[in-house]
């Protein structure tokens, strides 16, 4: 993928409500060139919706991403959708493995029960072996706001969940609402801090290689912050996403290489800084995603005016 369309994806990520003018002079393109870009990025399968997410404050919900180690016994297209099947879970990826067979997850849950029920499930998967578990923080998506919802932003909200990037008339031709109506409880809903707009693609902006290093931090040298600040001058345009561990010094770091020998550049750099213990590549072989929780709670929340 060329920088622009990651640059692209990227401004959508953040809001995908921008409009295409205002993109337009983000990337530095014509408005014309933006659209075309947009339309074939959706065509490609790059983006696959455009979505509303409550945000971690509103629905009060923490991140995990979890490591499963299995004997390599099982049918790994099945053990995916069993895993994608426990409600929270956003993303499973099959890795590349020397011995047996490992898989990637990420997703939210609500409670501390909640996650040790995860820990549970996970571990009496039938061929697993072992299971790392980690409570995470996104360190590039905000925690965000909590907010009492109005009837009148619930049925705005009900447009979105069919588009996020919906007009205004058709959100009002949807909701009922008048026009003016709809733009003041837009403007509430994106004032808030309570909700994310963005977009969800086929499984990540790359279409090249994607791999997590898992970097062990010397917290008694550096903090999770500082090694983040250092990661994103030295790799401003290869990293995709990080998740902190809320419980070690740990880090999940998604790069996006073009090829294994980048990839490997990538590994030995990281290595190379003093006060990092370890970095452990997780290269992905396959994606699936899953609905994520926010949006399964958004629903229940809208079904309330129904």
């Amino acid at each position: 993928m060329d920088p622009t369309n990651r640059r692209i994806l990227e401004e959508l990520g953040r809001d995908c409500r921008i409009s295409y003018k205002n993109l337009a002079d983000r990337v530095g393109l014509s408005t014309t060139a933006v659209i075309k870009r947009v339309s074939s990025l959706i065509e490609d399968g790059h983006i696959v919706k455009f979505v509303v997410l409550p945000s971690q404050a509103m629905i009060g919900s923490s991140g995990f991403v979890a490591l499963v180690h299995t004997d390599g016994t099982e049918d790994g297209k099945e053990l995916v959708n069993l895993i994608g099947s426990n409600r929270g879970v956003i993303q499973v990826s099959e890795l590349v493995s020397a011995s047996g067979r490992s898989y990637f997850a990420t997703g939210q849950y609500i409670g501390s029960e909640r996650l040790q029920e995860i820990g549970r499930f996970l571990r009496g998967l039938d061929s697993a072996k072992a299971v790392e578990l980690h409570t995470t923080t996104r360190m590039l998506v905000p925690r965000g706001e909590e907010i009492e919802l109005t009837k009148h932003q619930l049925l705005v909200l009900r447009a979105l969940r069919k588009d996020a990037r919906m007009q205004v008339k058709d959100i009002a031709d949807d909701s009922g609402l008048s026009v003016k109506r709809v733009r003041k409880v837009l403007r509430e809903i994106r004032d808030s801090g309570a909700f994310r707009f963005t977009v969800r693609g086929s499984h990540t902006m790359s279409t090249g290689l994607d791999i997590v290093l898992r970097i062990q931090v010397d917290e008694n040298a550096t903090s999770n912050q500082e090694v983040w600040n250092w990661l994103k001058e030295e790799f401003p345009t290869k990293v995709f996403d990080i998740f902190q561990s809320a419980t070690e010094p740990v880090l999940f770091t998604w790069f996006e290489p073009d090829d294994l020998k980048e990839a490997y550049g990538i590994c030995e750099r990281v290595r190379q800084m003093s006060s990092i213990d370890s970095a452990t590549p997780l290269v992905f072989f396959s994606h699936k995603k899953f609905p994520w929780l926010g949006e399964l709670l958004l629903d229940e929340m809208i079904q309330e005016i129904e």
